[in-house]
């Protein structure tokens, strides 16, 4: 079903608005992701970038399975 969906965005070669619930599908089928809590837009980039570069821990938790790596910063 996702290539079908996937293709007919192709053939009609406009915007589209898919919600889903389902990260993999998201990130499949998504030129761009809006990461969304609570009806307010948290991050709204490309998949790559929402997956590398998190603009936030809620972001962060959410598309990395619950892992944060929190790091101290040491100045010399």
């Amino acid at each position: 079903m996702l290539e079908e969906f996937k293709n007919f965005h192709k053939r009609l070669k406009c915007t589209m608005i898919y919600v889903t619930h389902d990260q993999k599908e998201a990130m499949t089928l998504s030129d761009k992701i809006a990461v969304m809590d609570k009806g307010i837009i948290l991050q709204y980039a490309s998949p790559i970038k929402i997956n590398n570069k998190p603009n936030s821990k809620k972001v962060a938790t959410f598309v990395g399975n619950g892992i944060v790596l929190e790091k101290e910063m040491s100045y010399m």
